[in-house]
C-alpha cells in the first residue's frame, strides 16, 4: 500500500513540475507582451490615449499582489536602493492598498527577503548602518510602470523617430 502512495506522490510531483514550468513560461510571455504594450502606448502622440491604453492594460492584468508591487517599486528605484520603510511609503503613495495586512511592514520585509533569496534583489548597507534593498535586474523607469505621460524630452525624441 505504501508503494502506491509513493508512486502517487512521485506522479503528482512530476505533474507539478510540469505545471510550474508552464506557469513560468506563461508569466514570461505575459511580461514581454505587457512591456511591448507599454512601449507602444508611449509612442502614441496623444498623452490621453497613452493613459487610456495603460489603464486598459492594468484592467486586463488585474490587481497586483504585494510581491509584484514590491518588485516594481524596487525596479523603479534608484541604484541606492530602498529601505523597507521607503518601500512601504512608495507603495502607499502609489495607491497600493496595504490595509489588508495586519503588519504591512513585516509583510514587506518578508517579501524583500524572498526577492533576495530568489536573487532578484540584494541587500546593501549604506551610511554605515542603514540596510537597503537593491534591484539586481534591469531597472524600469518609474514612468513605464505608472500611467503618467513620459517626460517632454522623451516625447519629442519619440516624435522625431516617426
Amino acid at each position: 500500500m505504501t508503494d502506491s502512495y509513493k508512486k502517487a506522490i512521485e506522479d503528482s510531483k512530476r505533474k507539478l513540475r510540469g505545471l510550474v514550468s508552464q506557469r513560468d513560461s506563461t508569466n514570461a510571455d505575459i511580461e514581454r507582451t505587457k512591456r511591448a504594450i507599454q512601449a507602444l502606448a508611449y509612442m502614441l502622440d496623444n498623452p490621453e490615449e497613452t493613459s487610456s491604453e495603460l489603464s486598459e492594460l492594468e484592467e486586463i492584468l488585474g490587481p497586483v499582489g504585494l510581491t509584484d508591487a514590491v518588485r516594481r517599486t524596487l525596479q523603479a528605484s534608484t541604484a541606492k536602493g530602498m529601505t523597507p520603510v521607503e518601500v512601504r511609503d512608495a507603495l502607499d503613495n502609489s495607491g497600493f492598498d496595504l490595509s489588508g495586512y495586519d503588519n504591512a511592514l513585516a509583510s514587506i520585509h518578508t517579501t524583500l527577503k524572498r526577492l533576495v533569496k530568489a536573487e532578484d534583489a540584494r541587500v546593501a548597507i549604506i551610511d554605515g548602518d542603514e540596510t537597503v534593498y537593491q534591484w539586481k535586474g534591469i531597472r524600469r523607469f518609474p514612468r513605464l510602470i505608472s500611467s503618467t505621460p513620459p517626460l517632454p524630452k522623451l516625447q519629442s525624441l519619440m516624435k522625431e523617430k516617426k
